[in-house]
């Protein structure tokens, strides 16, 4: 049986744990996107904003705030808030995203070109996986196979985190289990066909429950899996 002072020890610890949710709780404001008002969960927030054009949304530490800001014009709240450098990955300070998360980016010297593809842990601003490069492929090719490996990946070590990217022609190939690119076969180009192959393969034998977002460059600057060839 534990003892009282111990009993005490572990409440304690368990006082600050919910003491620390508490505080890093949010409210999320949405003045334009799919439903309007206040949500307490970042994924009901992003279900409203998420590919709805303009959308505007912030969040608040406390209701009151949250509350208050919904009853004025987003003008007042939208955009005024500091810029942040992503490739600092200064995240934290930046509502809409997730810091546990994946990024994936292609590369592509051309359309079509010598193409490669990358995924980053941003929690750790970690490099976990980069490929190419090949011969001869597209960008949107290259997001797609980013993509499907970011999935192979969280699927073998256990792990249900969002993968962003920033090619929506990516997401949507994806989402569909196809690659509709018209790049042309031949033998320069049987490698990247090779690999397209295998990523629908492992699409349509697989489920996964990871979110596939959208990174809002406009917004939150480059991705932070980006090569920096701009």
């Amino acid at each position: 049986m534990l003892s009282l002072v111990k009993v005490y020890q572990v409440s304690g610890i368990i006082s600050k744990i919910i003491l620390r949710e508490i505080m890093k709780r949010k409210w999320y404001v949405v003045w334009v996107g799919r439903k309007t008002g206040i949500f307490e969960t970042w994924k009901e927030c992003n279900n409203q904003v998420n590919g709805f054009p303009n959308a505007r949304f912030l969040s608040f530490k406390t209701r009151e705030e949250a509350e208050y800001a919904f009853s004025k014009s987003p003008g007042e709240y939208w955009g005024k808030r500091e810029q942040i450098s992503i490739h600092k990955l200064d995240i934290n300070l930046l509502d809409e995203i997730e810091i546990e998360s994946m990024a994936v980016d292609a590369t592509c010297e051309g359309s079509p070109g010598i193409m490669g593809y990358r995924g980053v842990y941003l929690k750790e601003k970690k490099e976990i996986f980069k490929f190419g490069p090949f011969k001869r492929g597209t960008n949107n090719i290259g997001e797609f196979l980013a993509i499907v490996e970011a999935l192979k990946y969280l699927k073998t070590t256990g792990r249900d985190i969002t993968i962003y990217s920033d090619s929506k022609v990516a997401i949507g190939w994806v989402r569909k289990k196809v690659c509709n690119t018209k790049l042309e076969k031949n033998e320069d180009t049987s490698e990247v066909y090779n690999e397209i192959k295998k990523a629908i393969r492992w699409l349509n034998e697989n489920e996964y429950p990871n979110l596939i977002l959208k990174w809002e460059t406009s917004r939150w600057g480059e991705n932070p899996a980006d090569y920096g060839k701009k």
